[in-house]
């Protein structure tokens, strides 16, 4: 039998009321929306932006949509969500060999193999989502997936001239690129007119560019207080496809 990896997912797979019923079937699944209510954000739980009280018109729930999307909601949205999802799998017996994330999914990933705990992984989140929308705030940026080869992608980026980055290499057929709203729109109009279909993807800036470059630093030097702890298991790097050193 071949050995379990669990992936976890990063920031574009929000939504309003994700693992609800998960969360009302499994006490596993619960606790981690529990605990994540020990915190509160500017006097807000991150359950109450998740699960807000209904709404009923269009344009409230389009509101509570856009809030979640928001990227210093969205990420310990998504940490606690993944988290509370990994505890059902704990609670039947599933334990991974090896993990990964895709993007922000890292952090849940490190979390998983015990680096971080529940309640870092919520504040390590929110600051570095906070700090990306402070970065990014200048300047609207966004992100658009290609199913085509980084081969053929680039070679139509490169003959635009857009400023835009290939920013994620998902697979041998999706590229996701990154880059100002306005230069989103001019390069996927150079990929149309190459018969390429473009996606754009619900987040709230330009990940993995340069608009949110700004917020390396000062979310290095938060990770400085931040415990850490030796990993139990391997975490496969975004960047590098090999396991982070212990």
């Amino acid at each position: 039998m071949g050995k379990i990896a669990l992936l976890f997912p990063g920031q574009g797979s929000q939504y309003v009321g994700m693992g609800a019923e998960v969360a009302m079937a499994f006490d596993a699944a619960r606790m981690a929306w529990d605990d994540a209510s020990n915190h509160s954000f500017g006097g807000e739980r991150l359950s109450d932006v998740v699960f807000p009280r209904p709404v009923f018109t269009e344009e409230e729930r389009e509101e509570q949509q856009k809030k979640l999307t928001s990227t210093q909601w969205a990420q310990p949205a998504l940490g606690v969500h993944s988290q509370a999802l990994a505890n059902v799998l704990h609670s039947v017996g599933v334990r991974s060999s090896c993990v990964a994330g895709h993007s922000f999914g890292e952090l849940s990933a490190l979390h998983e193999a015990g680096v971080l705990d529940a309640q870092a992984l919520v504040k390590v989140a929110r600051r570095r989502g906070e700090l990306m929308a402070e970065a990014s705030s200048s300047v609207p940026g966004d992100m658009t997936a290609v199913a085509k080869s980084i081969e053929e992608v680039r070679a139509v980026v490169t003959a635009s001239g857009s400023d835009v980055v290939l920013a994620n290499h998902n697979s041998p057929t999706q590229v996701v690129l990154s880059g100002s709203v306005e230069e989103m729109t001019k390069m996927e109009q150079a990929l149309a007119a190459q018969g390429m279909t473009a996606k754009r993807l619900p987040v709230a800036t330009a990940f993995h560019s340069p608009l949110v470059g700004a917020s390396s630093a000062p979310f290095r030097s938060f990770l400085d207080s931040v415990a850490v702890s030796t990993p139990r298991l391997d975490v496969y790097s975004n960047s590098t496809a090999t396991a982070y050193p212990a």
